[in-house]
């Protein structure tokens, strides 16, 4: 099952079935740091963001398995 690093709050609908079909690790993006690197960056596949919060280009250098972002929110400006 594809690992995703959920790092903002969505909407429960969402969360579940983003729970049925992800294997899901939660962090903020401030409590990440060298030893979440160690024990999780390698199995990353996808991270799961907000507009407001993105994500910053060292998180996304530090997950070698990186294959997509998805990005919550309906973009209105």
């Amino acid at each position: 099952m594809p690992k995703l690093l959920q790092v903002t709050a969505i909407h429960p609908d969402a969360q579940a079935r983003l729970a049925a079909s992800y294997d899901l690790l939660q962090a903020e993006l401030g409590s990440i740091d060298a030893g979440w690197h160690a024990k999780h960056a390698a199995e990353v596949d996808g991270v799961v963001t907000g507009g407001h919060l993105g994500v910053p280009p060292a998180l996304m250098m530090a997950l070698p398995n990186l294959k997509v972002i998805g990005i919550n929110g309906v973009g209105f400006d």
